[in-house]
């Protein structure tokens, strides 16, 4: 039996119960998307499909109903899922604007936002995981701002992964360019690095040490982030272009042009053929850079092209 903090002056559903729909809500939208990707070949599986995505809206809406009640009924915004991570309800609300429901739920982000803004107005705590999460997911410019408002000393901490928020908006903009939000994720990046983030801090990574940003994300094939971190002026060094053909020619001695995952299944994402073709792409806007064109201005110029 689940206990009802009367205590707390609350007078809706549970912290329990309230904390099990905001978990809900986030597994919501993670099923509206798998659903939405979902590909059928006769006009029954269609009909289906359909059906199917209708009644996974309506459930989204109605967990949305259900906490937003709970919000304006007092519920502890701040009383912890899991207390060695900082981990709150908000979490899953944060995280739900990651997997993009609102191209199946017409205003399903401005749902989330609202919700996200009611946890802020109720003193939600900004705890390092909070802020991780809202950088890290694409949240709305404004929540990511109201949130280093109240805990300005986040802009540059560590994350407990390692690396600082920046390091993670900008990591994140593969990710989100696969979920068409790329331009909000950019957005959030680019407001860390005007309140003064580290442009291009170091990084421990995987088989190759430390090293800066960009090499990084060359390392790891992420052309969207190689791609704003250009744009967004940092400096390129002979020794990024170095370190991208050295990663290239190792992952071609070590397992081939197109590595077979039957014949290499420990073989690492960055030496599989689309991770090698972006860090080519990446290479080549390296070399322009270097041979002295602003590539950061060709880009940004291309993008306000494709925007038009």
């Amino acid at each position: 039996m689940i206990e009802t903090r009367k205590s707390l002056g609350l007078i809706g559903l549970s912290f329990a119960t309230f904390a099990l729909a905001a978990g809900s809500l986030y597994r919501a939208t993670e099923s509206l998307r798998f659903s939405s990707y979902t590909i059928y070949s006769s006009p029954e599986e269609k009909d289906k499909r359909e059906k199917d995505l209708a009644e996974k809206s309506e459930r989204f809406k109605r967990l949305v109903k259900s906490i937003d009640a709970d919000l304006d009924s007092g519920v502890d915004v701040n009383s912890d899922v899991q207390p060695q991570y900082g981990w709150y309800p908000i979490n899953n609300i944060l995280q739900a604007f990651g997997v993009s429901a609102n191209e199946q739920v017409p205003g399903a982000r401005e749902a989330l936002a609202r919700l996200a803004n009611k946890f802020l107005a109720r003193g939600q705590e900004v705890t390092p995981k909070v802020f991780e999460d809202a950088v890290r997911y694409a949240v709305p410019l404004n929540i990511v701002k109201k949130m280093l408002e109240r805990n300005p000393k986040l802009l540059n901490a560590p994350l407990r992964e390692g690396g600082t928020p920046y390091f993670l908006a900008v990591y994140e903009l593969n990710y989100m360019d696969y979920n068409g939000l790329r331009k909000e994720q950019e957005a959030i990046a680019k407001f860390l690095l005007e309140k003064g983030a580290d442009a291009n801090p170091n990084f421990v990574s995987e088989d190759y040490g430390q090293v800066n940003l960009l090499k990084y994300m060359l390392l790891r094939g992420y052309l969207p982030s190689v791609e704003f971190l250009l744009k967004n002026g940092v400096k390129v060094e002979k020794s990024d272009l170095d370190f991208a053909k050295k990663v290239q020619k190792d992952c071609i001695d070590r397992y081939g042009v197109n590595p077979d995952p039957r014949r290499y299944p420990d073989a690492p994402m960055r030496c599989f053929k689309p991770q090698m073709d972006k860090r080519e792409t990446a290479m080549k806007l390296l070399e322009r850079s270097l041979n002295g064109e602003d590539v950061g201005h060709t880009l940004k110029a291309k993008e306000t092209e494709t925007h038009k």
